[in-house]
């Protein structure tokens, strides 16, 4: 299983003991036996009585792997898209240079056909 997913999964509660009252943060047992029973731990009934959390810094370590994969695969993606970016502006930029030039042709046309125009008139 991918160890993001069952970080993920994992629900932090607050609850009180029930040997004391006091109040208390952590996962509830059957709840991580759901979702990775190895995490929890049975009584000679059998039945869930805890969560490992000495297991939990195992399962963390690979779920930061994970996770510094995908962050870097994301890196790359975003300096791939920059240098599109980039390239796409250079691209514009000699676009819209090659118009001007364009433009300034075409002024230059129209004005030697309305000169040319204004001859034949006459």
């Amino acid at each position: 299983m991918i160890k993001l997913d069952i970080i993920n999964r994992l629900r932090p509660i607050s609850f009180e003991w029930k040997q004391d009252g006091a109040k208390d943060i952590g996962l509830g047992a059957e709840e991580v036996e759901k979702v990775a029973p190895i995490l929890t731990f049975k009584n000679d009934k059998g039945q869930i009585e805890g969560v490992r959390y000495d297991r939990l810094g195992v399962i963390f370590i690979n779920a930061f792997k994970e996770q510094q994969a995908q962050i870097q695969t994301q890196q790359e993606q975003i300096q791939q898209q920059r240098a599109l970016i980039r390239k796409q502006g250079n691209e514009a930029t000699q676009q819209q240079a090659v118009i001007a030039s364009l433009n300034a042709r075409l002024r230059v046309i129209e004005c030697a056909l309305r000169k040319k125009s204004s001859r034949v008139r006459r």
